[in-house]
C-alpha cells in the first residue's frame, strides 16, 4: 500500500489506541523518516485567546483549536486552504497547507481562507503505520478537502465509517443531538 500526503486515516471500530479510537486523521507527510498527521475530528474546548492571547484581527470562536495528536502536544500547528502557501509551509495536496506563523494565520484569517490550529500532531515511525493498517487498524481514504475543513466533527468517524463499510451505514444517520434521537 502507497501513503500519500493529504489521505485520510479513519480508525477502525475495533481501535484499541485510546489516542486514535475513532479518530480521522489527515496524514500531512509521509517520506522514508516516517509519517506525520493530524487528527481531524478532536476540537478541543479551549479558546483560541487562551492560547494566543489577545489579538485585535481574531474573533472569539473564528478559529478552531484542535487536538492534532499525542506528539508534541504544546507546540500548535496550522493548517490552511490557500491557493498561496504560508512561508516555510509544507504543500499536503495543492492548495492545502502545512505550517506557517502568526503572521499567516493573520493574512489567511483576513482573507477569509480556511484555517485550522492544531495542537500536537500524530505521528509514526518508518514503517509503523504500514503496519497498522497490514493489521486492519485503519481504512485509508483518498483527501476530502469538506471532510478537511468541517465543522461536522462529533459525526465525522461515523459518517466515514458510514460510506467505507456498509455494516456501518446506519452511522451516517445519527443525530448531532443524542437527546433528540
Amino acid at each position: 500500500m502507497s501513503f500519500q500526503s493529504g489521505q485520510l486515516l479513519v480508525s477502525v471500530p475495533a481501535m484499541e489506541d485510546p489516542n486514535f479510537e475513532g479518530t480521522v486523521v489527515l496524514l500531512v507527510e509521509h517520506d522514508e523518516h516516517g509519517t506525520t498527521g493530524l487528527t481531524l475530528n478532536r476540537p478541543l474546548d479551549i479558546p483560541l485567546q487562551e492560547v494566543l492571547g489577545e489579538l485585535p484581527w481574531l474573533k472569539e470562536g473564528s478559529v478552531p483549536l484542535q487536538w492534532g495528536g499525542p506528539v508534541m502536544s504544546e507546540r500548535m500547528h496550522l493548517l490552511s486552504s490557500s491557493p498561496i502557501a504560508p512561508d516555510d509551509a509544507l504543500e499536503v495536496v495543492p492548495g492545502l497547507h502545512f505550517g506557517g506563523g502568526l503572521e499567516d494565520l493573520r493574512r489567511l484569517h483576513e482573507q477569509e481562507e480556511s484555517v485550522r490550529l492544531f495542537l500536537g500532531y500524530s505521528g509514526w515511525s518508518p514503517g509503523q503505520l504500514q503496519a497498522e493498517v497490514d493489521a486492519n487498524a485503519w481504512h485509508l481514504l483518498p483527501v476530502d478537502m469538506e471532510e478537511v475543513f468541517t465543522t461536522s466533527w462529533r459525526l465525522q468517524w461515523e459518517r466515514l465509517m458510514g460510506k467505507i463499510d456498509p455494516r456501518y451505514r446506519w452511522m451516517r444517520d445519527l443525530p448531532e443531538d443524542p437527546s433528540v434521537n
